[in-house]
Formats: C-alpha cells, sequence, structure tokens
C-alpha cells in the first residue's frame, strides 16, 4: 500500500486543543441531555457554551487533514488509502455506541424522546445518511458533516492539483461566506 503523504512535523499542540474542543462538546452535551432526560443541571451550566468547540474541531480537523494529506492530492492511487482510513477511523466506534443507545433506548423507551426506533431507522443512522429525523445517535449528524469533507477531499485526491486546488479554495470561499452571512443556505435537512 502507498503512503498516502510525505513525513511532516507533528502538530501536538493542534492535536492538544483539538482534544480539548472535543471534550467541551462532550460536556456541552453531556449537560443538555442531563437537563433534557433528568432534569438536572450539570456542572452548575459551566460547559454551556461547550457548543463552540463542534466549530473549533471542524476547523482543526479540516487544517491537519489537509496538512497531513496534502502530498496526496492528485494522485488517485492513494484514495482508496485515503478512503479506507477514514472510514476505519468513524464507522466502527460510531456503530458500537449507536447501536449500544439503540438497544437502552429499547430497554428504557422514556429515554427515547419519541425517536424512530425501527430497523430501517438505525441502517439509516449507521450509515450516517442525511435525513429529516434525529439520528439514533444524536451528535451522528456531526460525523455527516465529515464525511462530506472526507468526500470533497476524496475529490481533490482523485483530480489533478491543478483542478483540486481551486475546487478547494473555491470550497472554503463559499464557507467563509456562509459564515459571514453574505451568502446563505438553507440548513440541511439533518441538522441538530
Amino acid at each position: 500500500m502507498t503512503q498516502s503523504s510525505t513525513p511532516h512535523k507533528k502538530l501536538n499542540l493542534l492535536q492538544v486543543y483539538r482534544g480539548i474542543a472535543a471534550v467541551l462538546v462532550v460536556m456541552v452535551h453531556l449537560n443538555q441531555m442531563s437537563a433534557e432526560r433528568l432534569n438536572q443541571v450539570t456542572f452548575f451550566n459551566l460547559f454551556k457554551a461547550g457548543w463552540s468547540g463542534v466549530d473549533y474541531f471542524f476547523v482543526l480537523s479540516g487544517f491537519i487533514m489537509v496538512y497531513v494529506h496534502r502530498s496526496a492530492i492528485g494522485k488517485k492511487d492513494q484514495l482508496k488509502s485515503f478512503l479506507v482510513k477514514r472510514a476505519v477511523r468513524i464507522y466502527p466506534i460510531y456503530w458500537i455506541i449507536t447501536l449500544t443507545v439503540w438497544c437502552l433506548f429499547l430497554v428504557i423507551p422514556g429515554f427515547a424522546n419519541n425517536k424512530d426506533l425501527s430497523l430501517g431507522h438505525v441502517i439509516v443512522s449507521l450509515l450516517l445518511i442525511p435525513q429529516k429525523d434525529k439520528f439514533i445517535l444524536d451528535v451522528g449528524w456531526t460525523l455527516t458533516y465529515e464525511i462530506y469533507f472526507y468526500l470533497l477531499f476524496s475529490i481533490a485526491i482523485w483530480l489533478k492539483p491543478k483542478h483540486s486546488v481551486p475546487l478547494l479554495s473555491a470550497w472554503l470561499l463559499v464557507t467563509i461566506l456562509h459564515f459571514r452571512k453574505i451568502v446563505k443556505f438553507p440548513p440541511p435537512i439533518f441538522c441538530c
């Protein structure tokens, strides 16, 4: 199997920041779930602003992905390796947690908050397919965004750099314009 990138300097401090962002997001979700399902406030709402960790995590993850895999851009032979690594990184742990939560919901239906617990909905959730209803695991929508980014980056790997660099640049520009509210896109059906 061909290496997907050349050796590069490790970005340890950015990895620490990404870990902190992930912990903040977990804490805000624990706080939210505790309030919704147990009617209890946890950690004195200290992590209420932790939701901003999602944006921070996405930006850092995107930067690290480009930094690590930039040498793969334009090299079609590295596409399969890239996609396999991404799938292995996301799906197994997500499947384990989603199925565990689904089983918990089946045993204690009150925790499900009237979610669709049918096998079809579970399969759609496991595959991270955008949907109108919430995923079995509420935070699955964030992984859908990750998959969109992986697919976009896969196109960059598939194309030659003279085409992929403008593509990634255009995507970045549109994202910034949307964030700055200069360009408005309808919300995705699967968000939040």
